[in-house]
């Protein structure tokens, strides 16, 4: 029971309850389980998970080891049990950024497995997988691709051709052959990845702008920034500036197609839980799809991609605002009424309820429009909370410039992306982005943005 309700808290990222109730189990297994048992195994397990996800390494480090040498005394060196011990310890260095030693406890992981299931087992296939993403991790695309290509055998075997699982396998290969700058090929894989839930992508790439035709899944998103960032690095490795500029056009493209799925994926059909881990994860995307911005903003000169770096910041920097926001553990906002969040958990929850395969097309367009109906009661009469929790976080260079009383006021805003650190400066009359590469580039600059909040 002390477990049911940690992993309850766990899934809602509540990991001071769930330490809590850990430490119940912890105490009743003390009492009722000898040292040398399945219930202080789960105990070790738990622990470990909850001190990985507060990021507590070396505390998470030792209940896994923990969990090791238990498995080991019960059950021997060859176990499925001494298994799933070494891969939580591998995924806990994956998590701290350690691949070659996640690899070191992935290769044990699946020395054991190979010996004790069948070459098909999907076991086998979860192990080979966790092997084949480090090493596209450490940008090692080419050793990665065996290892992927027979995942994408064992899901096609256990899954058929038409399972999620097989899109996650060829998405991992096309971020594989694009780190081996075959570009070509790495498009044609995404598209099977994306072509299971959007048919015509492969013909029609314009298919991934009609958001609303696209069904809802939690990694969608990630099959979307893939794309965003195979273009991107094409473009970067092109030698001509036209091309340059076609395929960061493409990947400026898709980032907003992206956007607005998340948008209406915030509306639809998935539990605020679920949207809200979608959106931790576009906390990177948003840094990315700023430096494509960026880059044609420096290659045109046009207005709408300087623009779209403040938008990108805003969304960046908002992304896990949303997130906690969209978490249910945020259940009081001032000037809602407490029956209102809870009216709007009940929907959801229907919402979520109908999403699946086996409810009826009558069903689920009844409490969507119900859905729909509710939303847009909240949007007229709650209309701050609406706009903070279902609107996209946006700024336009003019609607700021309209806030600024006179022209010795500037509104400055930062933005640390992957490549760059961003200064936007907007003024009453004008505005600039400044793009800073190096910590000598940021030295060197800061007089000239002086200068430039000054006039």
């Amino acid at each position: 029971a002390y477990y049911d309700v940690q992993q309850a808290y766990t899934n809602k990222q509540d990991h001071k309850n769930a330490l809590l109730y850990a430490d119940s189990m912890a105490f009743v297994r003390e009492a009722s389980f000898p040292v040398t048992s399945s219930g202080a195994n789960l105990v070790n397990i738990t622990y470990t998970r909850i001190f990985t996800n507060t990021h507590d390494y070396s505390k998470a480090k030792f209940y896994a080891r923990k969990s090791i040498a238990l498995n080991k005394a019960m059950f021997g060196d060859s176990s499925a049990e001494l298994s799933r011990s070494y891969s939580l310890l591998g995924n806990l260095y994956s998590d701290e950024g350690k691949f070659d030693s996640m690899l070191y406890y992935s290769r044990k992981v699946l020395k054991i497995r190979q010996a004790i299931y069948p070459k098909d087992h999907l076991q086998v296939a979860f192990c080979l997988d966790d092997i084949a993403r480090t090493y596209n991790n450490m940008d090692k695309g080419a050793l990665a691709l065996p290892y992927q290509k027979e995942v994408e055998r064992i899901y096609l075997k256990n899954y058929g051709p038409a399972h999620s699982y097989m899109a996650w396998a060829y998405d991992a290969e096309a971020d594989s052959y694009a780190q081996m700058h075959q570009f070509d090929k790495a498009v044609e894989y995404n598209d099977r990845a994306l072509g299971l839930f959007i048919p015509d992508v492969a013909k029609d790439t314009a298919a991934i702008n009609r958001t609303s035709g696209i069904p809802f899944d939690t990694y969608i998103p990630d099959y979307l920034t893939s794309r965003v960032v195979m273009y991107t690095n094409r473009a970067i490795n092109s030698r001509e500036k036209a091309d340059k500029i076609k395929y960061l056009k493409e990947a400026y493209r898709v980032a907003d197609a992206t956007d607005k799925y998340m948008q209406s994926y915030t509306r639809h059909f998935d539990s605020p839980e679920n949207v809200s881990t979608a959106y931790q994860r576009m906390y990177d995307y948003y840094k990315i799809c700023a430096d494509i911005a960026y880059r044609l903003y420096q290659l045109t000169g046009e207005d709408k991609y300087r623009n779209s770096v403040l938008n990108y910041a805003e969304n960046k920097r908002g992304a896990f605002l949303r997130s906690s926001i969209l978490n249910s553990k945020a259940i009081h906002f001032s000037g809602v009424p407490d029956v209102v969040i809870k009216e709007e958990a009940a929907v959801r929850s229907a919402v979520t309820a109908a999403a699946g395969r086996d409810v009826p097309k009558s069903k689920k367009e009844s409490v969507n429009k119900a859905y729909q109906q509710f939303l847009d009661r909240l949007a007229a009469r709650y209309s701050n909370y609406y706009r903070l929790k279902y609107l996209p976080y946006q700024l336009n260079e003019k609607e700021i410039q309209q806030w600024l009383p006179n022209d010795s006021t500037a509104f400055a805003e930062y933005l640390f992306s992957k490549e760059r650190i961003y200064i936007l400066v907007t003024t009453k009359s004008k505005s600039s982005v400044i793009g800073l590469e190096h910590k000598d580039s940021v030295v060197a600059q800061i007089g000239n943005l002086r200068e430039l909040l000054k006039t």
